[in-house]
C-alpha cells in the first residue's frame, strides 16, 4: 500500500532551461560491476569459484590464499578509480585490497602501501588516481597513499586479504573525460 500526503506540483522549465535551472552533467564514470555477474572479471585457479555476486556487492570467500585475486578483464592507462570495500574479520595486512599488475607480466603484482586511514571494521572508500608512474589515493576522505610505479598499462585486481571481503561501487574513468 502506498500513502501520499502534501503533494506539491511545480512547473518545470521549458526545453530551453538555463544552466541554473538544469542538473549538472553526469560525471563520466564507468561501472566495473553490473550487480548481477562477474562479467568483465576473471580469476585464475585456485581462486575461481571463490568469488560471488551478492546483490550490489562482489564477495570473496574468506580463508585460503590471501592472494585470491579477481582481475579486471581490461587494461588501464591513466585513470581515476572509486571503490568501496569491507572485511568480515581482521585481514592479513591493513592495506587496501587492490592489486595492480603491469600488462604482460602475470607474476608481477603491485600492492598498495599500508595506510592508517584504513578501517578494519565497516566500509572503506578509496579514490585511486594513476597518472603515468604516480599513484595517489584518498582513503575514507583522507590523503593516504603516494607511490611510484612503472608507467606501462596495468590491470586492476581485487584481493581477498585472507578474509571474506566485499566490494561495492566500483567505478573508473579516464582522466581526459573528467576535464
Amino acid at each position: 500500500a502506498i500513502s501520499v500526503r502534501d503533494i506539491r506540483i511545480k512547473e518545470l522549465p521549458s526545453a530551453a532551461a538555463n544552466k541554473s535551472e538544469s542538473a549538472p552533467p553526469a560525471e563520466p564514470w564507468t561501472s566495473l560491476y553490473d550487480g548481477r555477474s562477474l562479467r568483465g572479471w576473471r580469476s585464475p585457479p585456485p581462486a575461481a569459484g571463490r568469488w560471488r555476486t551478492d546483490d550490489w556487492t562482489l564477495r570473496a570467500e574468506g580463508g585460503g590464499d590471501r592472494n585470491m585475486v579477481l582481475w579486471l578483464d581490461r587494461e588501464l592507462g591513466d585513470f581515476d578509480l572509486m571503490a568501496d570495500w569491507a572485511w568480515s574479520g581482521t585481514p592479513s595486512q591493513e592495506t587496501p585490497p587492490l592489486l595492480l599488475r603491469p600488462v604482460g607480466e602475470p607474476d608481477h603484482k603491485i600492492e598498495l602501501q599500508r595506510s592508517e586511514n584504513v578501517l578494519i571494521k565497516g566500509w572503506n572508500r578509496i579514490y585511486l588516481r594513476r597518472r603515468k608512474g604516480e599513484i595517489t589515493a584518498t582513503i575514507n576522505s583522507k590523503p593516504g597513499i603516494a607511490m611510484r610505479i612503472i608507467p606501462a598499462k596495468i590491470v586492476l585486481g581485487l584481493n581477498s586479504a585472507g578474509v571474506e571481503t566485499r566490494f561495492a561501487n566500483l567505478f573508473v574513468r579516464s582522466p581526459f573525460a573528467a576535464q
